[in-house]
């Protein structure tokens, strides 16, 4: 089945929205079947490809063509085609009120308060290694970056922007988030700086840059813009509160928006004395975070369904030969490997086929899997994550940076009091999150100054003479303290 642009009407202005000229030459999916054909890619299957593709040292960049739409995957798709249509027909130019705002001065623009009732917008959050970038980028590359419009809202000629993707790694500062949105229009239409230098002309502080980027994405009815690997340092402290208070008006034009980064990222910091806009903003950010959420979570077993298929997937890119034959076997030790993270399951794929390349005779077995393990300098420095995981450790856990670990400790945790109102449903910081909040790294930085302040005080009552009796109580307090701390038993051989 072909996915075809929406015909019904709208229930406000009772016009078809095949009338609006921006969903037009759009093919964009509205359940899975539709987007399936128009997501998945696999060029190991093309003959062709293969021949002209045989080189091992490429076999990783090979690999990140490839698109399993496992049933997340197609959840994200979905909700990203989705955010498209509703923001086009937002700013659908056929609509009087919307011809008027075409042509606001960026001020004008921008200077209302968040009041839209509706806004369709996707956040998918999750740690590190599970695929969130590449199931972004894969769903874009299913929708035309630009086309060409002519005769819209009065003007002759422009050129449509369906999305513009942002990583925010080093924005810092409204006037980054400025610069990186004209910059990456002025990239997307081929400009080579012109456009940079001509929408910042004479234009000197961060508001006025920011008002000029924003006119400038609602002169080319900008659909989506995706802001990508949101941390805790570059978007929930409070020091950035200001950049989220303009990223909202963003949404407040019609565009919408795409989160993608870090659990810890959402959970959101105010100034100790916030400004009405930054307090206001902060608190629909938080509501907009809860519309339409996706948690990415390693694969819980071997045996999970999404698991299955996209490890079937992989199996299934080969330099030579034919894909590996599942053997659950084979697939509990690679699990073991990779703790159900989708990039280091295709960081140990692409270690074995080059193993494999190397020596034709070599079969897929245990002592493969292990060396190919090892041989993986990636694998190797995320042995620790990767152990917390499968060994469902959330002591160990602690010990990772930028995992939101009580998240985790509740999930693994089965839970005695059903019916407690503490009892968490969803990922910490997204939904239902306080105003005021702990914050998680001067927390776990609090806590181990703590553990250390307990085991200091130990040691010096250790010093103190003790009768046999006292000696040996204080040595079971010890070890039972050593064992929470490390997660293990003190002497123990599985270290």
């Amino acid at each position: 089945m072909n996915a075809q642009p929406i015909r019904e009407t709208s229930p406000d202005h009772n016009i078809p929205l095949e009338h609006n000229p921006l969903l037009e030459g759009l093919t964009l999916a509205s359940n899975e079947n539709e987007l399936f054909p128009l997501i998945a890619r696999d060029p190991f299957r093309q003959s062709f490809w293969k021949q002209n593709n045989q080189d091992i040292d490429l076999f990783r960049s090979y690999m990140q063509q490839v698109v399993i739409p496992t049933k997340t995957f197609l959840r994200g798709g979905l909700a990203i085609h989705r955010t498209l249509k509703t923001s086009l027909y937002q700013q659908n130019p056929n609509l009087s009120e919307n011809q008027k705002k075409y042509f606001m001065t960026g001020s004008s623009l921008v200077s209302t308060a968040f009041v839209r009732g509706i806004h369709e917008g996707l956040v998918i959050e999750g740690i590190t290694g599970l695929g969130k970038s590449h199931l972004i980028q894969s769903s874009l590359s299913t929708i035309p970056r630009c086309i060409e419009r002519e005769n819209i809202s009065g003007v002759e000629r422009v050129v449509q922007i369906n999305w513009i993707y942002l990583d925010l790694t080093s924005v810092a500062s409204v006037e980054a988030l400025a610069h990186r949105i004209v910059e990456t229009v002025d990239s997307i239409l081929n400009c080579n700086g012109k456009l940079f230098e001509l929408t910042f002309k004479g234009v000197r502080s961060a508001q006025a840059k920011m008002e000029a980027s924003i006119r400038l994405l609602k002169t080319h009815f900008c659909g989506i813009v995706v802001i990508d690997e949101i941390q805790y340092e570059n978007f929930a402290i409070s020091t950035a509160a200001a950049m989220r208070a303009w990223i909202l008006r963003i949404a407040n034009v019609g565009i919408g928006l795409i989160f993608s980064g870090n659990p810890l990222g959402f959970q959101l910091k105010l100034p100790n004395k916030p400004k009405d806009q930054e307090q206001h903003s902060t608190q629909i950010l938080r509501r907009l975070f809860s519309s339409d959420n996706i948690r990415l979570d390693p694969a819980p077993s071997v045996d999970d369904p999404n698991w299955i298929t996209f490890t079937k997937g992989i199996n299934r890119c080969r330099m030579v030969g034919e894909a590996h034959p599942y053997d659950r076997k084979l697939e509990l030790l690679k699990f073991s490997h990779t703790g159900g993270f989708n990039d280091f399951y295709v960081e140990l794929h692409c270690s074995i086929e080059k193993l494999l390349a190397q020596n034709p005779r070599n079969i897929v077995d245990e002592d493969l899997i292990n060396l190919a393990a090892r041989k993986s300098s990636k694998l190797t420095k995320m042995k620790p994550l990767i152990s917390a995981f499968t060994q469902k450790d959330s002591m160990a856990l602690r010990l990772c940076t930028d995992v939101d670990y009580d998240y985790y400790q509740n999930l693994w945790t089965p839970s005695t009091d059903t019916g407690s109102a503490n009892k968490q449903s969803g990922p910490v910081g997204i939904v239902n999150v306080p105003l005021t909040d702990i914050d998680p790294v001067k927390a776990l930085a609090d806590e181990k100054a703590s553990a250390a302040r307990k085991t200091a005080r130990m040691k010096s009552k250790a010093e103190e003479k003790l009768s046999p009796a006292a000696a040996a109580v204080r040595d079971h307090h010890l070890d039972g303290l050593h064992s929470m701390i490390s997660g293990t038993a003190k002497g123990s051989d599985n270290q």
